[in-house]
């Protein structure tokens, strides 16, 4: 039979990592390319512009940042939008590391919209370069339209 030292010490081994697993959790939730994506929609829906410019690495009163904002307004009242999928870039560069992650929402008539959201990290945290957002969002709709 095992001392009452020994059994006492194992659960506090098992209380000190149940802790540490927990804390490392909560302090990696808004780490990655999706909690920039996540935070940007929070901003959004409470019209929090303190939040979006947290996510975000242009400055909030950026003309692309206000079309960006205007279309996801619209688009999240339809539905929440759905991951459909994430894509690092790989490609050797200079520059912050860069993610790819496609949300697609419900545009007003039912159709699936995706927007492909370009997430950097220029520092520690990732942000959203909204300009690059803009641009793809504008060549999917130049496709969408116009068939180019």
């Amino acid at each position: 039979m095992a001392s009452p030292v020994v059994r006492y010490s194992s659960y506090i081994a098992a209380g000190v990592l149940a802790v540490v697993t927990l804390s490392t959790f909560y302090m990696l939730q808004d780490y990655g390319p999706a909690s920039a994506i996540r935070r940007f929609h929070q901003g959004v829906a409470k019209e929090d512009l303190s939040v979006v410019q947290g996510a975000i690495i242009q400055p909030v009163e950026s003309p692309s940042v206000g079309r960006v904002v205007e279309r996801v307004q619209s688009l999240i009242q339809m539905e929440s939008p759905r991951v459909a999928g994430t894509e690092r870039d790989l490609s050797r560069r200079s520059g912050p590391p860069q993610v790819r992650v496609v949300l697609v929402y419900r545009d007003i008539d039912g159709s699936p919209f995706p927007i492909v959201w370009v997430v950097e990290k220029p520092s520690r945290v990732w942000k959203i370069n909204v300009d690059k957002t803009e641009t793809i969002i504008n060549d999917y709709l130049d496709i969408y339209r116009f068939g180019r």
